[in-house]
């Protein structure tokens, strides 16, 4: 798909990113699960600073930055 065939592009503020690993251990129950879990943070206010300098029209609220190209 094409920039330009997009209507509508919604950016979250947060998303969560998790990984999860089996490995082998030592003893009889040699399974070792390990699970990570990170929130990240995105800078949308930045990005729509950015935006309205470039007179792009989007809207901006607490959660998400959504541009809708139509």
């Amino acid at each position: 798909m094409r920039y330009d065939e997009l209507a509508h592009i919604l950016i979250p503020r947060y998303f969560e990113q998790e990984t999860f690993c089996v490995s082998e251990g030592e003893g009889p129950n040699n399974k070792v699960e390990t699970r990570n879990e990170w929130k990240h943070e995105q800078d949308i206010a930045g990005l729509s600073e950015l935006l309205k300098q470039a007179s792009i029209d989007h809207s901006l609220t607490e959660w998400a930055l959504e541009i809708k190209r139509f």
